[in-house]
């Protein structure tokens, strides 16, 4: 039972960066929205559970990837902006798939 929350972080992260990579082609804006939260939230679950990891910590990632897809105080930028944030925010995702892992941490 102890091992859902990390099998409930590795789910939202691979849902959120499949949502920032699919970001990238034309959607109705609700789907943006809805990637924003998706993401945003992921985010901070990330750094909820950084908060006892020692250096190196994917914490900052997490942050910057957080504030600039925040749903609450957006940024608004031109769709081919996005692209780029888009499609880093899925590869920052995607390497803390690869590169850690949070069997270590306490739920």
């Amino acid at each position: 039972m102890s091992d859902l929350p990390r099998l409930g972080f590795l789910l939202a992260r691979c849902l959120a960066a499949g949502l920032a990579f699919w970001a990238v082609a034309k959607h109705p804006y609700d789907f943006y929205v809805l990637t924003r939260w998706v993401v945003c939230l992921t985010c901070l679950w990330g750094l909820v559970l950084c908060r006892s990891r020692p250096w190196p910590s994917p914490a900052p990632a997490y942050a910057l990837v957080a504030v600039v897809f925040n749903p609450l105080l957006p940024f608004h930028f031109a769709r081919a902006t996005w692209h780029n944030p888009d499609i880093a925010a899925g590869l920052i995702l995607l390497a803390t798939l690869a590169f850690w892992n949070p069997t270590s941490l306490k739920p």
